[in-house]
């Protein structure tokens, strides 16, 4: 459901639903309709857009994304060289 995953979304980015719908410029009540609803695919490439992520993103976790922080700053994390890359900045940090 596109609701869930946009809330996993907005949390793993450290926003909340009133954050998303400033960024987007509507009221929280249209964007709680519409992703309570029947988006359509402008609405869902808007909120994509605005969340950074790809649309099919809204529709599915299998895929090995997320975001880590660190450093006061949100790292998107989309594969393992991505998580390895983290850890190495922060290895080279700690020394």
């Amino acid at each position: 459901m596109i609701k869930n995953r946009v809330k996993a979304i907005l949390h793993g980015k450290g926003m909340n639903q009133i954050d998303l719908a400033n960024k987007l410029d509507i009221k929280p009540e249209t964007l709680s309709r519409t992703i309570n609803g029947n988006p359509t695919l402008k609405s869902l490439t808007d909120i994509a857009n605005a969340l950074e992520v790809e649309v099919s993103d809204l529709f599915s976790s299998n895929h090995p994304k997320g975001y880590v922080e660190y450093g006061g700053k949100l790292h998107h994390i989309t594969s393992i060289d991505d998580l390895k890359a983290l850890l190495t900045t922060i290895s080279n940090e700690v020394r």
